[in-house]
């Protein structure tokens, strides 16, 4: 997978189940960043979740029109500055796929 992604616009490029390569844009939309202690809130957990386009499911995607499909996943994570590693949960028809991100602005 290969992800581009400025000031929390998102396009990336992978091949899927179906071995076709796929596309996803779209934007991440952020909750507030909790810190795990008061004592260091440099360190924090946060949830967000992430919508936009696909295409490459073709007719694989329960909502298809002209091999574009609108496509959302949640994600969970922890974070230290401007570094965060989040978790993600992809549904897909044969029931999911997890994935980890890594996110380090400069």
């Amino acid at each position: 997978m290969v992800v581009f992604s400025y000031n929390n616009w998102v396009v990336s490029r992978y091949i899927n189940t179906w071995d076709d390569t796929t596309y996803f844009g779209g934007k991440r939309f952020s909750t507030k960043k909790y810190a795990v202690s008061s004592k260091n809130r440099n360190f924090y957990y946060q949830a967000n979740v992430y919508a936009g386009l696909l295409h490459g499911y073709g007719n694989n995607a329960a909502i298809n029109i002209k091999g574009i499909a609108p496509a959302a996943f949640p994600t969970i994570g922890v974070g230290y500055k401007s570094t965060s590693l989040e978790m993600a949960y992809v549904p897909t028809p044969e029931g999911g796929v997890f994935l980890s991100l890594f996110k380090y602005s400069f």
